[in-house]
């Protein structure tokens, strides 16, 4: 059995690899400060944050609300050059993630070295 945390950030990393052709997404890595943004164009990076349970009052289930950050790593703000922009990107991850992962906010992180960082939140519910 995959455990559901997995299975969630799997689905995520699928869906944004079939629609960012444009930089190279992978599952956050185990070593974070390890990591060195080797794509020419940019990287997106799939991270679990962390989940909230609720009990959905009538019926008496559990639902569970995992939070999910997207973070984003581009040379470019905008396509220049023949190189995709963090913006695009962006706009392109949330419909990649459309019907399995609702926005939850979206956020500039950090500009270091020539690299742009930009995240965002995604909320996928689970009842049961």
């Amino acid at each position: 059995m995959v455990a559901k945390i997995a299975g969630i950030e799997e689905a995520i990393v699928e869906a944004l690899k079939m629609e960012l052709t444009i930089a190279h997404v992978e599952a956050f890595p185990d070593q974070p400060r390890d990591y060195n943004l080797m794509h020419n164009k940019g990287a997106v990076l799939v991270a679990y944050k962390g989940r909230e349970k609720e009990l959905v009052s009538d019926c008496g289930l559990g639902c569970s609300n995992y939070e999910f950050v997207v973070s984003f790593l581009f040379r470019n703000l905008r396509v220049r050059e023949g190189h995709a922009g963090i913006y695009e990107a962006l706009e392109l991850a949330e419909d990649a993630l459309n019907g399995i992962a609702e926005l939850q906010n979206e956020r500039f992180v950090n500009f270091d070295n020539g690299v742009w960082e930009y995240s965002q939140l995604y909320m996928v519910n689970k009842i049961g």
